[in-house]
């Protein structure tokens, strides 16, 4: 699979994915830079080693999964440094990645970066858009995450380490069937509550009546937001989801209801994010 008939760059060096054929987490990255093209494995460079280091915090290793990336040959620029391929490599490899990862048929695949993630998932949204929110993609009959390219946060980003990592954690939860994948072909019922009225009914029937798990989620103007502005509360019982706007929940009688439920003792609370959504309640 390293060198694809009709490319014009089939003579770049090219990296071949690794790791185990069975595993089931698949991870794919944007295109092999010089070091990998000089020792011919990818994430070897110093992604690689934050990367290494992730999957061990997040109770695996490299030798557990399987690692690709969505263009498998070096890019160079005319001074013969790494660049960023073009949108044409991107669409000319993406049916050798869709087989690759077909092949190892994993239980879930982490996209890293805005690049691998627009490529396997076929948009064109910001990878601050989509970083962890699980998506099926059909074409590949599997479950997608994007997330954060650990090149990002050694270029700076640190703040973005905790999403990586939570990303991480997560598909280690799923490989381990923790978390089970939701049925693709069901259909889920969402619920946008802009009024105060409705909001605090909601959450008082959550208390008197709903189920022993429930799952939370909050949006947030900024990744990190000095003034911890959350936008959007979002609750889930696996069936329902009831979106709301944060504002609605601020003051009493919903405020204390809404407390009352975070804090009773007879639910158990599923985060997407538990660090950051638990930091995000705490401050407001």
């Amino acid at each position: 699979m390293t060198h694809c008939p009709g490319c014009r760059w089939k003579d770049r060096p090219c990296v071949p994915g690794e790791g185990r054929t069975d595993a089931d987490i698949v991870l794919v990255g944007r295109n092999p830079g010089s070091t990998e093209a000089e020792q011919g494995r990818p994430f070897i460079g110093p992604s690689g080693m934050l990367l290494d280091a992730t999957l061990v915090e997040a109770g695996t290793a490299r030798e557990d999964v399987y690692l690709t990336n969505a263009v498998l040959c070096q890019h160079v620029d005319e001074d013969g440094n790494d660049c960023d391929p073009p949108h044409e490599a991107f669409a000319i490899c993406r049916d050798r990645l869709r087989a690759e990862i077909k092949s190892v048929d994993p239980k879930v695949v982490l996209a890293l970066g805005g690049d691998a993630a627009q490529i396997i998932i076929q948009t064109d949204r910001k990878i601050s858009d989509m970083q962890g929110a699980m998506m099926f993609v059909p074409d590949l009959g599997k479950y997608v995450i994007p997330t954060y390219h650990p090149a990002y946060i050694i270029r700076g980003a640190i703040g973005a380490f905790d999403d990586l990592l939570a990303v991480v954690k997560r598909a280690r939860r799923i490989s381990q069937g923790s978390i089970p994948l939701p049925d693709p072909n069901e259909r889920y019922d969402i619920r946008y509550i802009t009024d105060v009225q409705e909001a605090g009914e909601t959450v008082a029937n959550l208390i008197l009546s709903g189920p022993a798990t429930l799952a939370l989620d909050t949006e947030t103007k900024w990744l990190k937001d000095p003034d911890y502005e959350m936008l959007l509360v979002q609750i889930s019982d696996g069936t329902t989801s009831w979106v709301i706007e944060t504002s609605l929940l601020m003051d009493d009688p919903n405020f204390s209801l809404f407390q009352g439920l975070i804090e009773a003792t007879d639910k158990t609370w599923v985060f997407h994010n538990a660090e950051f959504d638990l930091r995000q309640l705490w401050h407001n």
